[in-house]
């Protein structure tokens, strides 16, 4: 039974620098300021009077005559030369009564001054930043209805039983747009409340400047290094329509996806398939600790750490210079057969020996998927962070894959083809798989000598062989795709990893430096691909693109 996942984030989140207030309680704070104030300058000033009298700082025994306006202390007459005769630091003392002119002159200089930055300097930034976001919205705007009209164009040239398909993409661009519109607006509100908040200010200070009450400008706080932490704005990647070249034999399940993802495509948004160079390049041996023929799985972990698998029971981390950053053992010391790493950088590894699927945060490992009367196989992150898993019955008669979402609650399971006939073979757990960026789900199915690609919904696509007249059947004990929908299969017997797009169609071969036997494979974020040999315990680093 799977186990929910709560870490689980949302997409669109509104969550961003702009620090949440309550404006309701601001306005009464400044109410009552106002109002203190203008009781502070009708009312008599109690520290005259004979019901409150302020006795001088340095004798305690006389009333106040006078002011020190640097030391600010107050003072009687007699103590006026004991104080001055202190010359550490300089002294103006004026009368007593003059005290609230004095340091109502400097907060004026102060408000003057803030007045100033904030309508030159400050507020400029505001609406830079609002004028921004609505040329933004706009473009926006303006994209996506670029995006619907390409849909629509491309929906035209189908039948109508393809209506039903356009709908559901529709849809999705409807909702994305939404979430994105409204990430935008919600932005743009802050801002709109910041810069009402500072006019609001602005107002307030010119009113202090203007007025004639020393006490009203004497309490004024600036607020100029609030409004100066100006708040960031997201930006959120927009989608693009990517629509398959019409094939008649093959028109079902071909509308094309949108993909929030830079895919290369035409005029017309169909997919590009760049024409790959014909030389590769070993940019770098990583040496691992094991030269055994033990190296197992590989996981890239970033750009610049890969994960491994070393005699089954140990995952070990290491850098693209071969140092073992961290080894880790099975929660159950069973084998893990496969592993891979999520979009948030967890470790999720398959366990055949415990029917389970574990994930692992930091030092601690979680059951996320325990199965009944099925073993797990093979395990890859899908573009949602969910999961995808190969699996066989305990009977050695079904194999299937299921598509975990990603709070690990079972969504498909992808078994046999149109005609009822078993999609894959069931002789062995070496059914690796990965997700194409199309969605396509690639499986390598080693005992079939056979990589068996269906849609996302599960129909099947194609089935590869590889070539007519190899030296040897193809034996796929590795499989990986890449940014540009290609499907790289690691052919061990053949010495060579085979490069497909991702209609099937071979594309070439890569052969150096693979005499040891390609095993395993993994690409980065920038299309380097990673080679586990079978016997070296080498992981070669290869540029192919």
């Amino acid at each position: 039974m799977a186990e929910r996942d709560t870490d689980s984030e949302d997409y669109y989140s509104y969550e961003d620098d702009f620090e949440e207030e309550s404006e309701t309680d601001e306005e009464e704070s400044e109410d009552e300021n106002l109002e203190l104030s203008h009781r502070n300058a009708a009312a008599p000033d109690l520290r005259l009077s004979a019901q409150h009298v302020v006795l001088c700082e340095l004798c305690n025994g006389s009333g106040i005559k006078s002011y020190c306006v640097p030391c600010k202390q107050s003072f009687c007459n007699e103590c006026v030369g004991k104080h001055l005769s202190h010359l550490s630091k300089s002294h103006k003392v004026v009368s007593y009564t003059e005290k609230f002119a004095v340091e109502s002159k400097a907060k004026r200089k102060k408000i003057k001054k803030d007045l100033e930055e904030l309508e030159n300097k400050i507020q400029p930034l505001y609406v830079k930043i609002a004028l921004g976001l609505q040329s933004e919205k706009t473009n926006v705007e303006k994209h996506y209805e670029r995006v619907d009209k390409a849909i629509t164009r491309y929906k035209e040239k189908w039948l109508k039983v393809v209506n039903e398909i356009a709908r559901y993409e529709k849809s999705r661009i409807t909702e994305f747009k939404s979430k994105h519109i409204s990430t935008i607006e919600h932005q743009e509100n802050r801002i709109s409340s910041k810069l009402a908040e500072i006019e609001e200010h602005i107002s307030y200070l010119k009113k202090l400047l203007d007025t004639s009450k020393d006490f009203i400008a004497g309490g004024y706080e600036s607020r100029n290094a609030e409004f100066k932490k100006l708040p960031s704005t997201k930006t959120l990647p927009l989608p693009e329509y990517v629509a398959h070249r019409i094939d008649k034999t093959e028109l079902y399940n071909k509308f094309g996806f949108v993909t929030f993802s830079s895919v290369t495509q035409d005029d017309d948004g169909h997919i590009v398939t760049n024409s790959l160079p014909r030389k590769t390049k070993v940019i770098k041996t990583i040496a691992t600790e094991n030269d055994d023929g033990s190296l197992g799985s590989v996981s890239c972990f970033g750009d610049d750490k890969i994960w491994t698998t070393v005699q089954g029971k140990i995952m070990e981390l290491y850098n693209l210079d071969g140092k073992l950053l961290k080894s880790v053992k099975t929660r159950s010391r069973n084998d893990a057969w496969d592993i891979t790493t999520t979009k948030r950088g967890y470790l999720v590894y398959s366990d055949p020996g415990s029917k389970t699927v574990n994930r692992m945060r930091k030092k601690h490992i979680k059951e996320l998927i325990r199965l009944r009367g099925w073993t797990p196989c093979c395990v890859c992150s899908t573009s949602l962070d969910g999961l995808l898993l190969t699996m066989i019955s305990e009977d050695r008669k079904q194999s299937k894959v299921v598509r975990y979402t990603d709070s690990c609650e079972e969504k498909q399971t992808i078994q046999l083809d149109d005609r009822g006939n078993p999609l894959y073979s069931t002789r062995s757990w070496k059914l690796y798989v990965s997700e194409n960026r199309n969605l396509d789900v690639c499986v390598a199915d080693t005992d079939a000598n056979a990589v068996v690609v269906v849609y996302q919904t599960g129909d099947l696509r194609f089935r590869y062989t590889g070539p007519h007249s190899p030296p040897k059947p193809l034996k796929p004990d590795g499989i990986t795709t890449d940014s540009q929908c290609r499907i790289l299969i690691a052919d061990s017997d053949n010495h060579k990893i085979h490069i497909l797009d991702q209609n099937g169609e071979i594309l070439r071969f890569i052969t150096s430096d693979l005499s040891d036997g390609p095993f395993r494979l993994c690409v980065d974020t920038r299309n380097n691909l990673f080679v586990a040999e079978r016997n070296s315990g080498n992981i070669k680093m290869i540029a192919y693109t």
